[in-house]
């Protein structure tokens, strides 16, 4: 959307507490968080707490999922502002100026990182570094006339999305 544009969205299905309802987990709620960002949208969460103004265990573990992943990559949420084509497959794309964060939606829960990634719609400016928030160095990059692919590394530095930041053609 050209404008800021707001959603609200209940952790559980009722907006109030209901005994034995079941959270969503800490994996859509992050999927969700990314794809709105990406269409230049806020996320507003519903947690409802329970009669005695406590949160359910499973609430808290969703929350604690989604702030363990925002610790990595709250730079690709806060701050940004949506970037046609906003989705390439199974990539979120937000900006900063012409810095761009590709958020890589995991395929299925518990799917580890891919060993690759490509970037058609949004490829990384000749002689952009391309780095993976939450690890340490610069990622392999290959280029042709079509776009990228970023080779990722073994180890994920978190769950359920990871984030490529880079630089794109003013």
């Amino acid at each position: 959307m050209g404008h800021p544009w707001e959603i609200c969205v209940t952790l559980a299905k009722s907006w109030g507490y209901v005994e034995g309802e079941p959270q969503k987990p800490a994996r859509q709620i992050i999927h969700t968080l990314a794809d709105i960002v990406a269409k230049n949208g806020n996320l507003l969460l519903n947690v409802a707490p329970r009669p005695d103004g406590t949160f359910p265990p499973e609430a808290i573990a969703t929350l604690e999922g989604v702030g363990d992943w925002m610790q990595v990559n709250a730079e690709a949420i806060h701050g940004t502002r949506a970037i046609e084509p906003w989705v390439e497959g199974s990539i979120r794309y937000t900006s900063k100026g012409n810095t761009v964060h590709a958020i890589i939606l995991s395929e299925s829960p518990g799917s580890p990182m891919p060993e690759s990634v490509r970037m058609d719609a949004l490829p990384p400016a000749a002689g952009s570094s391309v780095i993976l928030l939450g690890h340490e160095g610069p990622l392999t990059v290959t280029r042709d006339a079509d776009g990228a692919t970023v080779l990722l590394p073994r180890e994920a530095p978190c769950e359920h999305a990871w984030v490529l930041k880079y630089q794109i053609e003013e």
